[in-house]
């Protein structure tokens, strides 16, 4: 007679081998995130707040609009993400 126990034990074991892969893979994106958002900070200096926002706006999938007075690097910033 078999009992309920053993597929318990493994589903609990697939479930907890699941959740470690997705947290492997979630690091792994949060790593590459960090090194996109450092490679810009270095082209754009001082808009760490903007740059993050954009980056936001990138991983939900929508759109950002730059405005600013002329000369402040839109136009570089718009290539830095590209």
């Amino acid at each position: 007679m078999k009992t309920g126990r053993n597929r318990d034990n493994t589903e609990k074991y697939s479930m907890k081998a699941g959740e470690e892969a997705a947290e492997r893979e979630n690091g792994r994106s949060r790593q590459m995130v960090r090194e996109a958002l450092d490679q810009v900070n270095r082209v754009i200096l001082g808009k760490e707040r903007e740059i993050q926002e954009i980056m936001l706006a990138f991983l939900a999938g929508g759109h950002v609009l730059l405005e600013d007075i002329p000369g402040v690097g839109k136009t570089t910033l718009a290539v830095a993400f590209s």
